[in-house]
């Protein structure tokens, strides 16, 4: 049975208006960002010019079916697989894939990655050539995006319980909140964190 590792993308504003307005001068960003999944969308229609590169690479990849915001893809890698028969050795160019699973359905932008390590060793290394192929794109519309691992509030915890000695602090990233999940979430942090019951999880 394949099991997949889950993430999220998050969109937000190019923070370089100058080197954006060398290509689009007229782009409205926040027309992009009300319209940033439909746009997102168009990336995997068969005249898209979506090229998944990375590191000086280039990734051939395949739409295998799209429907209602749900698009099933594979990634195949660069790779070489050495043979010997005789006593004579050889090599010959290999492409493992593995399936990529997105749900660009309103408000849940979220990434599933088979972990299959005959064809990536680590699913973050696809996110990253997803992230960044997909920036190319992006760029013309004013906006950037980020693939990032999708963690539960217990794993927080358990590392807590692991540091026998206490937390002397903690440094969270809130990606932009562009998902009114993560919108209520970080919202609800905020509050947490500023409210007379700091030292209490919240519910």
């Amino acid at each position: 049975m394949s099991r997949f590792t889950i993430y999220t993308y998050q969109f937000k504003p190019i923070n370089a208006p100058v080197e954006m307005d060398l290509f689009r001068p007229d782009v409205d960003v926040e027309e992009s960002m009300r319209n940033k999944q439909d746009i997102f969308g168009c990336f995997f229609l068969h005249d898209s010019k979506l090229r998944f590169k990375y590191n000086n690479q280039e990734f051939d990849y395949h739409v295998v079916a799209q429907h209602g915001g749900i698009i099933v893809l594979k990634i195949a890698n660069n790779s070489k697989l050495i043979h010997e028969s005789n006593f004579n050795r050889w090599e010959e160019e290999d492409h493992p894939s593995l399936y990529v699973i997105i749900d660009n359905r309103k408000d849940k932008q979220i990434v599933a990655i088979e972990n299959r390590q005959l064809a990536f060793s680590d699913t973050t290394t696809v996110a990253r050539i997803m992230a960044e192929s997909f920036d190319r794109l992006l760029l013309e519309h004013g906006l950037e995006v980020s693939v990032d691992a999708k963690y539960h509030r217990h794993e927080f915890w358990e590392i807590v319980t692991e540091c026998g000695n206490g937390v002397a602090s903690v440094k969270f990233k809130f990606p932009y909140p562009n998902l009114p999940a993560i919108s209520d979430l970080v919202g609800e942090y905020y509050t947490w964190l500023a409210g007379p019951t700091a030292n209490r999880r919240p519910s």
